[in-house]
């Protein structure tokens, strides 16, 4: 699976990266690196997102600069954008932060472990691929009211998506679970479309391997409002039986506020976007088929759920 950007050609194409990170400390790191051709001109660049400390104080940051004001690396593998800078190397990754105007430093590194999977092709060229999944990472931060960088250490995985027509037509919600504990790996995504049923794929240690799950068979439910968040994801299909529990969310933003203006405006048409990330809790036995290994999977994770707008009564859990 290759991290590097496809920058995507078309009016309405884009590409992004997710980071989601869960330390033993307590914090949490959200952050979407964006590669947009939507608005004036080509290939607009984006990275924002928020560290949420162990006292619940959150700590925003993001960068928007146009094409030629930011930088990717000649393989593609590493842009920065301003202040913000992420990147895959063949031997380590790395995220980044560093803004002195405001006193705020957030560095994160970890390694490419194997544990990348390629997704399906969905819906007219949207593409998910799964490049981390509860990948160990170490990194630190500091806040201007430290006298010293705090250590961070826990659990990381990311994603890259690209599509060369506007997210927004392509699908309603995007429903992205990390299981970010040591032991087995679960990775579950759902995507539904406007019309038609849901795409459902995920990833997990099968015995001796991390696998795609093909239909999986698993169903979000419960939730409620125009941006619903599901109480539970059931497994009960295809060798597969437990659940996920959703249990506490943890932030909600507007995505559009981090969108430079112009942006802001080419986006905010005819939608009320989310971002949603919620602490999850799993009991799950997942069984190979044909096989008699068996991985069972317990603890915490974190749920990312992407908007474009709100949903839909027929289209709720």
């Amino acid at each position: 699976v290759d991290p590097a950007a496809r920058l995507p050609v078309g009016a309405q194409a884009a590409e992004h990266w997710d980071l989601v990170a869960r330390f033993d400390g307590g914090q949490r790191l959200y952050a979407r690196f964006l590669i947009t051709n939507a608005g004036p001109g080509e290939r607009t660049a984006v990275a924002f997102g928020h560290l949420l400390t162990r006292d619940g104080e959150t700590i925003e940051f993001r960068n928007g600069r146009r094409e030629g004001r930011w930088q990717l690396a000649p393989d593609r593998r590493a842009l920065r954008i301003g202040s913000s800078e992420l990147a895959f190397a063949s031997d380590a990754r790395r995220f980044a932060f560093d803004n002195d105007k405001r006193g705020i430093e957030i560095r994160l590194s970890w390694p490419d472990d194997a544990s990348a999977v390629a997704g399906p092709d969905a819906f007219d060229g949207y593409r998910v691929d799964l490049l981390n999944l509860a990948t160990p990472a170490r990194g630190s931060f500091r806040l201007p009211d430290m006298t010293e960088a705090q250590p961070l250490v826990g659990r990381a995985a990311l994603t890259h998506s690209w599509f060369s027509r506007s997210e927004a037509d392509l699908l309603l919600r995007r429903l992205d679970l990390f299981h970010l504990t040591p032991g087995p790996r679960l990775f579950l995504s759902e995507i539904l479309p406007p019309d038609g049923a849901p795409l459902r794929w995920g990833a997990a240690d099968l015995g001796d391997r991390l696998a795609r799950l093909e239909a999986p068979g698993f169903a979000a439910t419960g939730g409620s409002g125009d941006h619903p968040v599901p109480r539970a994801i059931e497994m009960g299909a295809n060798h597969h039986n437990g659940s996920v529990l959703l249990a506490r969310t943890r932030l909600e933003v507007d995505p559009l506020d981090a969108l430079p203006a112009l942006l802001r405006m080419v986006y905010s048409f005819g939608g009320r976007p989310r971002h949603l990330w919620v602490d999850t809790a799993a009991d799950v036995v997942l069984k190979s088929p044909g096989r008699d290994a068996v991985s069972r999977i317990e603890g915490a994770g974190i749920a990312a759920l992407y908007f474009v707008d709100a949903l839909p009564r027929n289209k709720q859990p």
